[in-house]
């Protein structure tokens, strides 16, 4: 579990970024070695088949089905944004176990550690007093 102030997931997340780079480098036959713990992928069947790509926000999953023709009959994305902010995910079990005073600065520090999961939208923090706590 990230600490409350996000060393430890940003510590992690520069690591991972120093690996991909060491793999971009890498000559081809070292490259092919270790793509296989950052990408995978298979066939669900004859016209359906996945791939997840490990990148520094998270797994990156990708699903495509062909039609008959071999044409793409449907394509989804599911990015590491959707799992990280999810109302289940990390970001708001990371905000559940901290305390926020209703100032800005309550808000600037919630705004601190939604940023260290790296989101690739647009954000605002808000925060309420919640009735009858």
């Amino acid at each position: 579990m990230a600490s409350a102030d996000g060393r430890t997931r940003l510590s992690a997340r520069l690591g991972e970024i120093a690996e991909a780079a060491e793999l971009l480098g890498a000559p081809e036959a070292d490259r092919r070695r270790i793509e296989g713990t950052w990408v995978s992928g298979a066939r669900v069947d004859s016209l359906t088949g996945y791939a997840a790509v490990e990148s520094p926000r998270g797994r990156l999953h990708h699903l495509v089905r062909l039609d008959e023709a071999g044409r793409v009959a449907s394509y989804a994305i599911l990015a590491p944004t959707e799992w990280n902010f999810h109302p289940q995910g990390p970001l708001v079990a990371t905000l559940t176990g901290n305390r926020f005073d209703l100032d800005g600065e309550g808000a600037r520090r919630a705004e601190r550690i939604a940023g260290l999961f790296d989101p690739c939208v647009g954000f605002e923090v808000r925060i309420e007093e919640m009735r009858d706590a």
